[in-house]
């Protein structure tokens, strides 16, 4: 049997794991700048940018040749102020990177600043805490008869596949780095 990828579940799931980090660190959303990484423009990113826009204090899209169109349509279609330029460098602010692909050059973060690595890779950083998985918990109306030894995050992603369930269905635990929990500072 062929076990499900969590890696479109994750991408799916980039907003509310961008919150739950954010939420983690005990920082106020208006300290927030959050960057998105592509190679180019997805329906992910897309949707993560319009949902985490109206909370972050400033939101960089770099996603190849596809920013500059993606920014424009981010601003005058939804009102979002969103930039294909990188983010200047500022004290008090909390950096979130959102990597839907893996960058094309190599991607310098700042130290500490959370990494959500969704591309199933492992790609060129220097500098930040990286992210590249969770720990995930079924629907409430599936836990009573959820299998105690499957993997939660391939039968998950394989449920959402056949759309037996819904992301804003799916509970977060925690964050992880190859499998260990990773506890996020503020």
């Amino acid at each position: 049997m062929a076990v499900s990828s969590p890696v479109p579940l994750l991408r799916r799931m980039a907003a509310a794991l961008c919150r739950y980090t954010v939420e983690s660190a005990g920082i106020l959303w208006e300290r927030v700048r959050l960057t998105l990484v592509g190679r180019r423009s997805t329906p992910e990113l897309l949707n993560a940018a319009q949902t985490l826009s109206a909370e972050a204090r400033a939101v960089h899209i770099d996603a190849g040749a596809d920013s500059e169109a993606l920014c424009y349509l981010l601003r005058s279609r939804c009102g979002i102020a969103a930039s294909s330029r990188p983010v200047k460098d500022g004290e008090g602010f909390y950096d979130v990177y959102i990597l839907f692909e893996e960058p094309e050059r190599k991607l310098f973060v700042p130290d500490g600043a959370p990494v959500l690595n969704l591309t199933g890779g492992i790609p060129a950083l220097t500098g930040g805490m990286v992210i590249d998985g969770a720990l995930l918990e079924p629907p409430r109306s599936m836990r009573r008869d959820w299998p105690e030894s499957c993997d939660n995050a391939a039968m998950l992603a394989a449920l959402l596949a056949t759309e037996q369930i819904s992301v804003g269905e799916i509970g977060i635990l925690g964050l992880t780095n190859g499998g260990s929990p990773v506890k996020i500072n503020g």
